[in-house]
């Protein structure tokens, strides 16, 4: 390679590294060509000579990143203990500097994101995950032939339990939920079940529950506008609210969503607040009508299943743009942190009812139970979004979690 090759390429390198940079600053959204510029201390030309729109750029740093990380995996020996591997590949992006845990974990997840939304990352996306799944299960593989695991199940399955896990623990360290240690302990106690575990249950036994729908509400026209940017929020994501497409998808004047709400932070805000709050309605109304305590646990876990694929679609959509806000936005982040606590202790109360019913084995922690269970949600339910895992697949996961969980402390 000649110096100007070299050169180039460095000045390439530095820019990427910038725009990595920005994104764990201030998000995907937050890129600008100045930005970018500035942070690796260079023009806007030449930013732009390299790359010539930020699309091009946005993904170029994807890429970058994603074969700056994988490279040591890469070179590890065929030969390295397949369970010392599976806890690298696992913990040990958990055991850097804080800082650097946190800058690594936005940036996976700022992608990942988007992704739901473009279609050029969302194959990118795919495509990394896809070879950090197959390499989770060639491990797990191993791990059986050499008789140092028990998982007889499909070890697809097994790995996007593993993944999904880390993924939904990283979303609960963002929004400051859990530090560094909790999710390191999570991880460990999830990949321990995994390598030696039973058979999730059967296809048969996870039918989710449909109970009887309540007639909707005579809705205001405030409400009306709420529903209404939550629709977009489904179709577009966060940044494509804007008042005068909330307006026409409510059938109303273009000065009504800012009379109501005065600014967009304010209208989503409000709209987060009604979609919390029809979730919580749904999840307590379903746990009152289920007799049996270790189907309410699963039920509420698997909740979201009995929607129709739109609806599943739309809420998971919803619920995942509201939980990247938490990333990206400190005046949110307890609003939204302190939802999905109440997730977390929706569930741990239920555990709790079933270890009084005898239905639970006495020495389960039930909020730690729920965390891991709420985490492995968060995680398949991204996962379904971008096509890496069917809703059968999700549920015979998380079925075996809430076994899992509710048996073995």
């Amino acid at each position: 390679m000649s110096a100007t090759q070299a050169s180039k390429r460095d000045r390439r390198q530095e820019i990427l590294a910038a725009t990595c940079r920005v994104v764990v600053r201030d998000g995907i959204d937050g890129i600008r060509s100045a930005g970018v510029a500035a942070e690796a201390g260079t023009s806007v030309g030449l930013v732009h000579y390299h790359y010539p729109t930020l699309d091009d750029l946005v993904l170029a740093a994807y890429l970058w990143d994603e074969e700056r990380a994988w490279t040591p995996i890469v070179e590890l020996s065929p030969d390295a203990d397949p369970v010392a591997v599976l806890r690298l590949l696992l913990e040990g992006q958990l055991a850097a500097a804080e800082s650097d845990v946190r800058a690594s974990f936005m940036l996976w997840q700022e992608y990942t994101r988007r992704a739901v939304f473009d279609e050029a990352i969302r194959a990118a996306v795919v495509l990394r995950i896809g070879r950090w799944l197959d390499a989770m299960s060639e491990l797990i593989r191993v791990a059986h032939a050499r008789g140092v695991c028990t998982w007889s199940a499909d070890t697809g399955q097994a790995s996007l339990h593993l993944a999904a896990a880390l993924f939904g623990a990283s979303t609960l360290y963002l929004i400051d939920l859990i530090p560094v240690d909790e999710a390191t302990a999570d991880m460990r106690t999830i990949l321990d079940r995994v390598l030696a575990t039973r058979e999730p249950l059967p296809v048969a036994a996870m039918a989710p529950r449909r109970l009887a729908a309540l007639a909707p509400p005579d809705g205001s026209t405030a409400d009306a506008i709420l529903d209404a940017t939550l629709r977009v929020i489904a179709r577009g994501g966060i940044r494509s609210v804007h008042f005068a497409d909330v307006a026409q998808e409510a059938g109303v004047s273009t000065a009504l969503p800012r009379y109501h709400h005065g600014t967009l932070d304010s209208l989503l805000a409000a709209a987060f607040a009604r979609f919390v709050g029809q979730r919580r309605d749904r999840a307590l109304r379903r746990a009152a009508e289920i007799d049996d305590p270790r189907e309410r646990v699963r039920d509420a876990v698997l909740m979201d299943a009995a929607l129709t694929s739109y609806e599943r679609h739309d809420a998971r959509v919803i619920w995942h743009e509201f939980l990247r806000l938490g990333f990206v936005r400190e005046d949110l982040r307890g609003a939204i942190g302190a939802a999905v606590e109440a997730d977390i202790e929706h569930i741990a109360a239920l555990i709790a009812q079933a270890q009084a019913a005898d239905a639970a084995a006495a020495d389960v922690v039930p909020r730690a139970a729920a965390r891991r269970l709420v985490e492995a949600l968060i995680g398949l339910d991204l996962g379904g979004l971008l096509g890496l895992v069917d809703d059968e697949w999700a549920m015979r996961i998380l079925s075996w979690a809430v076994a899992d969980e509710l048996d073995q402390a």
